[in-house]
């Protein structure tokens, strides 16, 4: 009974790691995130798609690195790498502030792209 319950305990919270995350390091992974972060800001930068499009052009474009962020976490934990974290943390913090950043820039262009015609078209009528 109490193998078993280490089983699926071990099972839960301490997966196998696959091949590729077996061969995931602190320092490394932390520059992969912020590269695809950077790329994913890239993408949408002067994206002339709508809000939701937009934001999910953005979390596509991060999906397949930052799906490894809770592991990247631990192993830098477990290494101990305070520096690191520290860098772990404001990246997190960034890749936040970049998302409200595409969902505000979404939402300024609509405005813009609304208000400008109505003022040009205003022009023909005042004179």
């Amino acid at each position: 009974m109490v193998t078993s319950t280490w089983q699926i305990v071990r099972q839960a919270f301490f997966p196998a790691l696959s091949p590729v995350e077996a061969e995931l390091s602190c320092r490394p992974s932390i520059q992969t995130l912020a590269t695809s972060l950077e790329n994913a800001r890239l993408l949408v930068a002067d994206s002339l798609t709508p809000e939701e499009e937009s934001l999910e052009n953005f979390r596509d474009a991060l999906s397949k690195t930052w799906v490894q962020l809770p592991r990247i976490k631990m192993i830098c934990e477990s290494d101990a790498d305070r520096q690191a974290l520290r860098a772990l943390r404001h990246l997190v913090q960034l890749r936040y502030a970049e998302e409200r950043a595409v969902r505000y820039q979404a939402n300024d262009l609509s405005r813009l792209r609304s208000r400008a015609p109505e003022a040009v078209r205003a022009l023909s009528r005042t004179q």
